[in-house]
């Protein structure tokens, strides 16, 4: 007879942070040739298309004169903006993996000088990032009202 347990939110965070470990471990598998994989060029090949997506983001944001980036779902306020748009909405704060109700002074964007892998988006915005601080998170910066330089969405959305 099982169970039946009520998660606090951080038992909720810590089942999920256990959860991307896990696939965070099996991602190196198959990212990684010759790593116990069978087939280890099918892996090779998946890293390579990563790395040249990584590379493609980077120079696209050189090309337009962007500084800085912005992975959007279709979900987030600013996924309709145009070229030229001034975004003027705040990313929210979190503590713990759990959004608060707090607001930060802009969004949060990274700067493409240290961007090491691509998230899950929808959409790219690029801006340029002259006057930001830096974010809580690794690689985090805030940017107020920055005007967008180029977008890229993607094929699914």
């Amino acid at each position: 007879m099982s169970e039946n347990k009520k998660l606090s939110a951080k038992g909720i965070c810590d089942a999920f942070q256990e959860q991307c470990n896990g696939a965070i471990r099996e991602e190196i598998r198959e990212a990684v040739p010759g790593f116990g994989m069978k087939n280890s060029s099918k892996s090779y090949h998946k890293m390579l298309k990563k790395k040249k997506e990584l590379d493609t983001v980077k120079k696209i944001g050189k090309e337009v004169g962007a500084n800085a980036v912005r992975f959007v779902l279709k979900d987030y306020d600013e996924y309709n903006c145009k070229i030229g748009d001034i975004l003027n909405n705040n990313s929210y704060v979190w503590k713990n993996g759990v959004q608060t109700n707090e607001m930060l002074n802009g969004l949060c964007f990274i700067l493409l000088a240290n961007l090491n892998m691509v998230y899950c988006y929808d959409a790219l915005l690029f801006v340029s990032a002259e006057n930001h601080i830096t974010g809580d998170d690794k690689d985090e910066i805030i940017v107020s009202n920055p005007t967008i330089l180029h977008i890229i969405r993607s094929e699914s959305s």
